[in-house]
């Protein structure tokens, strides 16, 4: 076709390089000829009309197109089809007729004329927030059907995003392999852009990276993750990055194919909610990195530069002897043992052979281990890998030391559960992908080693491999039916120079469905992205970066290829057919020999996501329906004239081509409706609606008195509410507790258990502390969470107790007194006994403190009035918490003990989380209520909010007015009143005072007594000890094992108060050993106690703990001397300035940011200076003086670790802070030094501060005309 004078379009012969026969997309329908930047058209919606090219209107059907299937081309839902020759006219017609003359391919291929499709041409800057350029575009009196560079005079490309340019004025720049306006890092030559101001899906972020030869960010080293840190902690955005799990078969990956082997993410993430399959980093959350719907609309960054994949050799003159037991391959050889040891002790064991355990650097050598190495005879084995990080929190390296260029991660993995403990690698399962254990757990291991020549006389070896058939290049009729054959062919051809090698699979006779030249079921597809959607031919595997991936390409090209055999000797063995009928649950139609199906209906059940769906589907058993074959879609129980409802097939992965979730192989190609996919022809839709067909599998028995049984544990569905508490008393009296749910297995089969309920939550067995620790009421160890999006949110500070949805099986956190259904859990092996019965605990109370009933009371009075909120926070500082009332005989003698005050008393009720809803803030549920005529109300009777800050939501106990003195009325909880706190009796015990334990030199005793610092180092010296100085690892694990027995934090000897606001043993030991916890220390917070998790953290010194006693003869070192030395000659901008063994370099006239000061530093011979008492303090701010109208502040060598730790760059001891007023804040992780104070705030590390570097002086000894230069350090 051409385009003809007067606007016509035309049939003749065809010449491509003829301008007016070219036509393009301009979207999803429309066409456009290039030359006349007219779209085509339709003169009518009927028979016999001519098509012409008129101006384009976006919104009209004439002008919308679509491919009806190979060949036929027409109108968009209308039967009218491109036509030519019928009438003997030259111009194109529209007729209904599907004959010879209404066929049309593109010149030259088999492609029909929408396999060229639309592709969105994503803006960078501008102001259209990254959209698509619009084509065809007015600008003045002229159109435009690609980017211009009219109107401006710079030379830069743009194009307008919409129709007319004149009416919004929205434009942006046109993508180009330009590298300008990129940030560069100066350490790797990497290329980053920000684009902040954009708002686009995952998937167009990556698309509009890739159309600048970039690709979405990955991070794969610390160094790039501090460098981006640093660009982007300006921001409080969250950003796309390159990292997704968009291949439901596989963990987490990068999109540009780098290696996931370091690990950032926020906590709470990567979530387990369905769909959030896409990560993003956050600036606003020191640049963690988030999992987040991949449709969400984000800022993004793009990547441009190395990659850390190494390209493999060839294997020409590659080496390949190995000892006997030993399989070569490329160079290497690789023994794989079945005996199980511990991580080092298998690495020990293949140190032993001249070897290391195994690293993987290709998908070829993957595929070798997994195909020939003996792996797939016995799948279920986990063996492990050099991988680990044990060296490195979070960043995993191999144990030979080579490079991170290949990782194949298992679904979920790697999870770094069990605290972080997860440290070293194995391979497990069919395909042999990765997973991180435990390096305690014992297992099997693969050992490799460099091969070497062959010696005269060696015996050939034979690999252990699992395919029993030869390969010979003889005829295209490769079978690829397991995974492991494929595994085997890419490691055979993956490496080698060609692009292609044939296979035998084709849909040469009908393009829906592929077929074996063999005649062989197809069982197994690999193909890549974009594949097979409409495309016919024959298929080839790819070689290089793609090894092992499909393509169908035109039979008529000439490739290299693979021939198949049976070996000799060998015999093939039929599978024996299933005598054992099969059966389908009640409303399960047949669908085949070996799976049920059944349809959703959205009138009855909620509708779904895609991903819901196909996660409802497995948690239940089975999985989105698949099907291969034309006649088993039309079998499908699926009303045409209903909703819409989803399938398995997707194409969500950037990397590979459509899949079946399922893991069935894509044999045949869906049709879609004509309304459901744009152009007909693009099944990679947003999955953003409905339900699903699936299949069934029962795996569990329900017992005669309804419990649950289930992998050898019983459950029962308790659905009376309750309380907390009172739940767990239920559970006790049936011999189990509220369930522990320990991994994803169970907590689906759970939620698959409530998921039809009325009821929307019930409790489970965890807990979450007052300080936001998380444990199981059984002591179980927390080896897995599942928290609900934005759970837990720790509400007013009370949502102790945890429930499980029933919507997706996630969590949430309560107050425990909340009355809700609940889940007990027991072995399917318990043994039934009696509770029993419950004693009233013995004890007594603190002085100031009243006994009742076991418990002890604390009246506040009008001397110490707080807010309702402070009362509380008082009394948990006192171990108990506000008052709870729970019986009349408790009110009754909270009201006598009244009788000594005259004010109104907070206690712990209060509808703070859920208006109207009253609950007691330490979790009791509410079991006796007391309230005063007119209460409870939202607000009282003559009160209001209007104009306040007013919050009727906590209660007092009346005390003022005589005749109600004692019951309950809703108040302002910002008022300040009296209170009473209650909290456990002080247990009585018949142990003898402790007497000291010895460690060495040293001996310590832990004193039970609760005291203030003072009073209790006052103890200790009275005692002829002083509050313990803990030095070493080996002291810390001993106190550690103390606290662990008291489950009490214990004061030890650090208070800054006394050693000059810098952090000194008190017995006048240096301090060089440290253990602090998150976030400290922290500011104005002098003292510091041992946690019961053993880190160091600061208190008041007011507060009361135990506390640590500790004797010892020997005596600390004396501070050392300053020190003599020389500073490094004096450069530009570079002059040395010494102090105490060190030289400064102050470097006002300079700004960078912190990463680029870094860097500076470090060329200098020196790091950004760390401030280590307050004698270097007072020396930095004497010299910041001086320059303060030059430079306001500087950049020191403090930052904020990935794990929230307060570090210095060169590892020295953070034993010293000089925080400015509410400080260190979470707005930037690293830290400046203002000139006019000397005091530290946090910054965004990409500010441009000026900086002080600091280094060693160098001590010059001149010995017998020999210069010795010596390194001091302190």
């Amino acid at each position: 076709t051409r385009a003809a004078e007067g606007n016509a379009v035309q049939a003749g012969d065809c010449d491509p390089t003829a301008e007016t026969q070219h036509f393009r997309w301009i979207s999803s329908s429309r066409l456009i000829s290039v030359s006349h930047k007219l779209c085509l058209g339709a003169q009518d919606l009927k028979e016999w009309v001519r098509v012409v090219l008129v101006p384009c209107n976006e919104l009209s059907p004439t002008q919308m197109w679509e491919c009806k299937n190979e060949t036929l081309f027409g109108l968009k839902g209308q039967p009218l089809h491109f036509n030519y020759g019928n009438r003997h006219e030259p111009n194109v017609l529209l007729y209904t007729g599907t004959g010879s003359w209404s066929r049309w391919q593109i010149y030259g291929t088999k492609e029909n004329l929408c396999s060229h499709g639309y592709e969105e041409l994503f803006t960078i800057g501008g102001n259209s927030f990254g959209s698509p350029c619009h084509f065809p575009f007015k600008f003045g009196e002229k159109w435009y059907a690609e980017c211009t560079l009219e109107g401006r005079a710079d030379g830069l490309s743009w194009c307008s995003t919409e129709s007319d340019y004149s009416k919004d004025n929205k434009w942006g720049f046109c993508p180009t392999k330009s590298m300008s306006g990129w940030d560069t890092d100066p350490v790797t030559g990497v290329l980053y852009q920000r684009n902040t101001q954009s708002v686009l899906t995952w998937h167009q972020a990556r698309k509009s990276c890739q159309q600048q030869s970039a690709d979405l960010l990955s991070i794969v080293e610390l160094h790039e993750q501090t460098y981006i840190s640093g660009l982007t902690n300006i921001l409080g955005s969250s950003l796309w990055i390159g990292l997704n799990s968009l291949d439901f078969d596989s963990g987490w990956q990068w999109s540009n194919g780098n290696p996931f082997r370091y690990l950032n993410w926020a906590p709470g993430h990567p979530s387990l909610e369905p769909g959030l399959n896409c990560a993003a980093l956050n600036a606003g959350k020191a640049s963690k990195w988030e999992s987040m719907a991949c449709s969400k609309k984000l800022g993004y960054i793009c990547r441009k530069g190395n990659s850390t994949a190494i390209i493999p050799s060839t294997g020409k003159d590659q080496l390949s002897f190995c000892p006997a037991g030993w399989v070569p391959y490329a160079s290497h050889c690789y023994s794989l043992q079945r005996s199980k040891m511990m991580w080092k002790d298998a690495l020990a064991a293949c140190h032993k052979e001249g070897a290391d355990l195994a690293s993987i650097h290709n998908i070829e050598e993957y595929s070798f281990l997994i195909s020939q190495s003996g792996y797939c005879k016995t799948p279920n084995d986990e063996l492990w890998i050099g991988l680990n990080d044990q060296k490195t929190q979070n960043l995993f390296e191999w144990s030979d030391r080579t490079h991170v260029t290949f990782a194949m991660w298992v679904v979920g993995e790697p999870s770094h559960a069990v605290n972080h403990r997860e440290d070293c690698v194995l391979m497990k399962g069919k395909e042999g992908k990765w997973a991180d254990h435990m390096c305690e757990k014992e297992h099997g291991y693969i050992c490799k080693k460099k091969a070497s020549s062959k010696p005269a006389g060696s015996p050939e070896l034979v690999s252990p491999g699992c395919p029993t058939v030869s390969y010979t290049p003889l005829f295209p009729s490769l079978s690829l039916s397991l995974v492991y054959e494929n595994a085997f062919m890419i490691s055979q051809v993956g490496l080698r120079p060609e692009k292609y090698f044939w296979i035998g699979l084709s849909n040469n006779e009908r393009a829906e469905r592929f077929e074996w030249t063999n005649k062989e079921t197809v069982k197994f597809t690999h193909f890549n992205v974009g594949m097979p959607d409409k495309h016919r031919g024959c298929v080839a595997m790819l070689t290089g970066i793609s090894a092992g991936l499909w393509d169908v390409i035109s039979c008529d090209q000439k490739q290299k290829y693979i021939c198949k055999k049976i070996a000799e000797g060998v015999t093939t063995t039929n599978v024996p057919p299933t005598t054992q009928p099969l059966s389908c649950p009640s409303k399960w139609i047949k669908k085949d020999s070996a799976n049920c199906i059944r349809e959703y209906n959205n009138k009855i059940d909620n509708k779904k996501t895609w991903n819901e769906a196909r996660d409802y589907c497995r948690a239940i058993g089975g999985d989105l329906a698949s099907f291969h074959s034309q006649s088993e879609s039309d079998s499908l129980p699926y009303k045409s004239n209903s909703d819409p409802a989803w399938i398995g097939f997707s194409s969500l992965d950037a990397n590979i081509g459509f899949v079946w979730t399922d893991g069935t192989p894509v044999s045949t190609t869906p049709k879609p409706s004509p309304t459901s996919t744009p152009q007909g022809n693009n099944f990679n839709l947003h999955c953003d609606l409905c339900f699903g067909p699936f299949h069934s599998i029962a795996d569990f028995n329900i017992t005669a008195d309804g419990w649950i049984e289930f992998s050898g544990y019983q459950y029962f569905i308790n659905k009376n509410a309750l309380s907390m508490e009172d739940a767990r008393d239920f559970c006790k009296k049936n011999h189990s507790d509220l369930i522990v749910i320990t991994g994803q297995t169970e907590r689906r089969f759970i939620w698959k258990q409530i998921s039809r309920s009325l009821e929307n939550q019930y409790y489970i067995g965890m807990t979450v502390g007052l300080d936001k620790s998380f444990s199981w009421l059984d002591g179980s160890p927390v080896v897995f969470t599942a928290w609900n999006q934005n759970e837990p949110n720790f509400a007013n500070n009370d949502e102790n107790c945890v429930t499980i949805y029933k919507d997706m099986g996630f969590w949430n956190d309560i107050n425990c007194g909340v009355q809700l259904p609940s889940i007990c859990k027991r072995s399917i092996n318990f043994t039934p006994n009696t509770m029993a019965p419950v004693t009233a605990p013995t004890g007594g109370c603190a002085p100031e403190w009243i006994s009742f009933q076991g418990k002890c009371y604390k009246f506040l009075g009008k001397d110490n009035e707080k807010t309702w909120h402070d009362a509380r926070q008082f009394c948990i500082s006192q171990g108990g918490n506000l008052v709870s009332i729970g019986s009349q005989a408790e009110q009754a003698f909270l009201t006598t003990m009244m009788f000594t005050t005259y004010d109104d008393m907070w206690i712990g009720l209060n509808d703070v989380n859920w208006e109207m809803r009253f609950l007691w803030t330490d979790g009791k549920g509410v079991q006796f209520t007391n309230w005063a005529k007119g209460h409870p109300v939202s607000v009282p009777y003559g009160r209001t909010v209007f104009g306040s800050n007013a919050s009727f939501d906590c209660v007092i106990m009346v005390r003022k007015t005589n005749r109600i003195t004692g019951m309950w009325k809703v108040e302002d909880c910002n008022e300040k009143r009296g209170f009473i706190c209650k909290r456990n009796i002080v247990p009585v015990t018949s142990a003898s005072p402790q007497a000291y334990f010895a460690l060495g030199n040293n001996s310590y005793k832990l004193q039970t007594e609760k005291m203030n610092w003072d009073e209790a180092r006052r103890q200790c010296r009275a005692d002829d000890a002083d509050l313990a100085s803990v030095l070493d690892s080996i002291t810390q694990a001993l106190t550690i094992l103390r606290i662990d027995r008291s489950k009490q934090p214990t004061w030890i000897g650090l208070n800054s108060f006394l050693t000059e606001g810098q952090y000194h043993w008190v017995d006048n030991w240096m301090l060089s050993y440290v253990n602090w916890g998150k976030g400290e220390p922290s500011q104005n917070k002098a003292c510091v106690y041992i946690d019961t998790d053993g880190y160091w953290k600061t208190a008041n010194c007011s507060n009361t703990y135990y506390s640590l006693c500790k004797r010892s003869p020997d005596v600390a070192p004396s501070e050392p001397p300053q020190l003599p030395g020389n500073c490094p000659e004096p450069k530009r901008h570079k002059t040395w300035i010494p102090f105490r063994g060190h030289c400064y370099a102050f470097m006002a006239s300079r700004r960078e940011n912190w990463a680029h000061a870094t860097v500076e530093c470090i060329r200098m011979g020196a790091s950004l200076v760390s401030v280590e008492n307050g004698l270097e303090s007072q020396f930095i701010h004497k010299n910041l003086e001086i320059l303060q109208d030059e430079a306001p502040s500087f950049w020191i060598g403090m930052h904020r670790s990935h794990e929230g730790n307060w570090m210095w760059i060169d590892n020295a001891v953070v034993d010293y802070t000089s925080w400015g007023p509410r400080m260190p804040g979470s707005h930037g992780d690293c830290i400046d030094v203002r000139a006019d104070t000397g005091l530290w705030f946090t910054s965004p590390c990409s500010n441009y501060r000026s900086f002080i570097c600091k280094t060693l002086v160098l001590f010059f000894l001149f010995l017998s005309s020999s210069l010795i230069i010596l390194m001091f350090l302190l």
